[in-house]
């Protein structure tokens, strides 16, 4: 039972209609007429209901369950199968004697096979070509006939027969469509020896490199469009001619004929004035037109036509300047994905430029000096924008896309940034490709597909980009690099079983692991983004363990970031990944905010899931991105101070590199460079075929397991539970190894205390330090009374009960350690670490020696 293709499910479609390429039917799950949009891509059959938006999952489950399935088709074998056509070639040599056969092959799966033979010297029977085998089919025909005699050159043995049959000489090459044939010096004599050589290529991009290789015979190319509107896409001569097509079409092709001086001498008066001649002159650029035009209008004065002449040409320049219909031209650039009506454009190798009259001439005006052209429109569905996908040609055959949002591409000032791809725009032509790529776009709405999109990676509903059949990414400009990076390459099983023994040895691996896993699990269980820490010298294998971890989702040379960018880039990757972990190397060399110190701040703004609203330029306010990511960072140094909020320790897990994580990582990074990314496919099949209460009730029990074990706080409960979660996932799915699945014990021990969590405590706990190494500077209580120090600054008293010390001074202290006492009293209080008046106020009057100053009472724990 195979993958559900459209002829599959068409059976159970009801109101079915054709958009295009795309089919449009009821939606079998919510019922909606004409929203269930259906494309078969190759082997890939894309669903999905602009209605109910159900996934592709969804929706092929619900056509099995009505009765559809696929049968895959008896493999052939085709060494034992009779084939459907089998026949020979003979190549001979021009004196007519057999050199060798070429044997042709074909079965009923359209599957090809060609094989060649020959008898040698000895009369024995050879299973191959000689040595010296020619290239050209048809040698001794071509020796037969006259030099005068036009030869044809065509694709494929077939094409030749067939050409042969209708009276036309022809040949081909052995080699097939390749761009340099190595011609032997009996196939280059054949050659040289006729006047008149046209080349007729199949209608596709292998026919344009076939042309290609015989350029230096000065072969004329003869385009099958041009003489069959209807040729289908790779068709070919033999097509031509079942099709119906007739002899006279190749043989009377009219040849443009070069405007020489001696050719223009012999022109009569209908020839002069005739359109093929203006039609000529006006492809020409302006240098040779301002030549040629002189030759012309002198040729018009020896016949005394002069004046009508004039008139002629001025009427075809203005009749070619104004088209008579939008859809007067399309697209003809060679190996184009599609053929687009383009309105007055023309459109060809050459480039893309319309005709504007100016006064007595006609100018060519560029919209581009290269062939570009809409491919697909991409229409996400979560922002219910459009995006283009643009295909152009730099090279001669090498086509490329890229993806521009669709106001990009209709603003004259925007559209320069398809410079930056390579693409030949400027501030001359921006205004004109804009109106071409409009054109194109308005004259072929019905014939430019409509691909979903979204613009990120991760979860969308129940399916997970990049995954989901039904889903493309629309993503194009920041971070395109890493969301390119998330592919396999590889087996699941060699992955498996090569981590799984590091798995065993490091228990640090396999966190690090189990977080790139669980990143994936915190918007199903509804849980908060976390960051894990990897901290310690060098030469620990921290750097090795990440790329590890990295390889689970793809390419770690490409998904792994080095963090020297800034914040806000940080922040858009992470919107990217959406769901997918962040993994960062070098935590030390990113770029912070000189206001700040720690990295308090950064890991505040990527742990809240969200980013700031902004305002557009027009003060609406701009989409806010938000993610889901377990963030694992490496760095020299702990990620949190002393001095770092409690929102701030709550949200980060550390582990501190003692001891040799991976031991061999040179062999290891080897390893994952080319086996990745099957790993993370695999957890996320598994994790979906789970039902949403499953997930959530093993986290929470998880958790709550955590909470008792610890003592810690709810968040850091929260994110080992994700780790723990994650990793016998994993283990089900990948590594089956359940004596290997990490202990909670041991995860309990790695969970902050809430006295670290809290950054009251920790700021209580400093100033009592401080004060106990400060102790000389308070007064102490004497026979008839307090008194100040002997020496140095008095910072107040210490009783029995509690400690008076100057507010002043206590501010000071606090603020060395980025703590305020503002922000800690009312904790203080509530802890009854902080004594406070009738009033609820904090401020004391002390007097020492007939002086007072405003003092704060703190419990006396020294």
């Amino acid at each position: 039972m195979g993958k559900l293709m459209l002829e599959d499910i068409r059976p159970y479609l009801q109101g079915v209609k054709q958009k295009g390429a795309e089919t449009v039917a009821t939606c079998p799950l919510c019922g909606k007429p004409e929203h269930l949009y259906i494309k078969q891509d190759g082997e890939k059959l894309l669903l999905h209901c602009q209605k109910c938006n159900a996934s592709g999952t969804e929706l092929f489950k619900e056509f099995r369950r009505l009765g559809a399935k696929h049968e895959e088709p008896e493999q052939i074998n085709y060494k034992t199968a009779a084939p459907t056509e089998d026949y020979y070639h003979i190549y001979r040599l021009p004196n007519g004697k057999e050199q060798f056969r070429k044997r042709r092959r074909k079965w009923a799966d359209g599957h090809k096979q060609f094989t060649f033979e020959y008898t040698d010297a000895d009369g024995k029977k050879q299973y191959k070509m000689p040595a010296d085998a020619v290239i050209l089919y048809n040698l001794d025909k071509l020796a037969e006939a006259t030099p005068e005699t036009p030869l044809y050159v065509v694709e494929g043995e077939k094409c030749v027969d067939s050409m042969l049959q209708h009276g036309l000489l022809a040949t081909t090459s052995r080699t097939g469509a390749q761009k340099e044939i190595k011609f032997t010096a009996t196939d280059k004599a054949a050659l040289e020896k006729f006047k008149l050589k046209i080349i007729i290529p199949d209608n596709d991009e292998k026919g344009a490199a076939y042309a290609a290789a015989f350029k230096e015979y000065a072969c004329k190319i003869l385009a099958l469009p041009d003489i069959w509107k209807k040729c289908p896409k790779k068709g070919d001569i033999a097509d031509y001619f079942a099709a119906g097509g007739k002899v006279e079409a190749i043989t009377g092709y009219e040849w443009e004929q070069e405007l020489t001086q001696s050719y223009i001498d012999s022109l009569d008066v209908a020839a002069l004035l005739g359109s093929k001649i203006f039609k000529q002159l006006l492809m020409q650029n302006r240098t040779d037109r301002i030549k040629t035009l002189t030759m012309l209008e002198h040729r018009a004065r020896t016949l005394r036509i002069a004046r009508r002449f004039g008139q002629a040409w001025k009427a075809y320049q203005a009749d070619s300047a104004t088209p008579t219909n939008s859809k007067e031209h399309e697209t003809s650039f060679t190996g184009q994905p599609l053929t687009l009506a383009c309105g007055e454009w023309i459109a060809n190798d050459a480039g893309i430029y319309r005709l504007k009259q100016q006064g007595d001439i006609v100018k060519k005006e560029y919209a581009c000096y290269m062939p570009i052209m809409p491919a697909a429109v991409l229409r996400n569905i979560e922002t219910d924008t459009e995006k283009i996908l643009l295909a152009f040609r730099r090279t001669k055959s090498q086509w490329s896309k890229c993806i521009f949002p669709r106001s990009t591409i209709s603003n004259k000032n925007k559209i320069i940034e398809l410079a930056d791809r390579g693409i030949s725009v400027n501030s001359d032509t921006a205004a004109a490709l804009v109106t071409y790529l409009g054109a194109c776009l308005a004259n072929n709405a019905e014939s430019i597909d409509v691909i979903t999109s979204v613009g990120r990676l991760g979860w969308v509903d129940s399916v997970f980009v990049p995954y989901a059949e039904a889903l493309t990414l629309d993503n194009d400009g920041q971070g395109t690099e890493i969301a390119r990076a998330v592919h396999s390459k590889g087996t699941l099983q060699e992955w498996a079983e090569y981590i799984a023994p590091l798995r065993k040895q490091s228990l640090y691996l396999q966190i690090v692991l189990a977080a790139a896993f669980a990143s994936v699990l915190i918007s199903k269980v509804k849980a908060l983004p976390f960051v894990l820490h990897l901290w310690g010298g060098t030469g620990t294998g921290k750097t090795v363990a990440l790329k590890v971890a990295a390889s689970v989702w793809g390419n770690p040379e490409k998904y792994m970031l080095t963090l020297n960018g800034t914040t806000n880039a940080l922040m858009g990757t992470a919107a990217l990944l959406h769901d997918l972990p962040l993994l960062a190397d070098e935590l030390q060399t990113i770029k912070i905010d000189t206001n700040f110190q720690n990295y308090d701040k950064i890991i505040m703004q990527l742990t809240e899931g969200k980013d700031r609203a902004r305002l557009t330029q027009q003060s609406t306010l701009k989409e806010q991105k938000t993610w889901n990511n377990c963030f694992i960072f490496t760095g020299e140094e702990p990620i949190t101070q002393s001095n770092s909020g409690g929102g701030t320790k709550n949200r980060v897990i550390e582990l501190q590199c003692k001891e040799q994580i991976i031991s061999n990582g040179n062999a290891v990074v080897n390893f994952i460079d080319s086996h990745y990314g099957s790993a993370g496919r695999a957890f996320i099949e598994h994790i979906a075929s789970k039902p949403a209460e499953t997930l959530q009730q093993d986290f929470q029990t998880l958790q709550r397991a955590l909470l008792n074990l610890s003592g810690s706080s709810a968040k850091q409960c929260a994110a080992l539970a994700l780790i723990a979660l994650a990793d016998a996932y994993a283990d089900e799915c990948i590594f089956k190894d359940k004596l290997q699945v990490l202990d909670l014990k041991q995860l309990a021990g790695i969970a902050k205390s809430l006295a670290e969590i809290d950054s009251a405590e920790r700021a209580y706990c400093y100033i009592m330090n401080v004060i106990a190494a400060n102790a000389d500077y308070f007064a102490r209580r004497g026979k008839h009374g307090y008194y100040k120090p002997a020496a140095g600054a008095c910072w107040g008293k210490i009783t029995n009960n509690y400690i008076a010390i100057n507010r002043t001074r206590i501010e000071e202290e606090l603020a060395k350690q980025g703590y305020s006492l503002n922000s800690v009293a009312d904790a203080w209080k509530n802890k009854g670490y902080i004594m406070t008046r009738s009033d609820g106020r904090i401020n004391h009057t002390e007097r020492l020696d007939n002086g007072t100053f405003s003092a704060i009472h703190l419990k006396n724990t020294l």
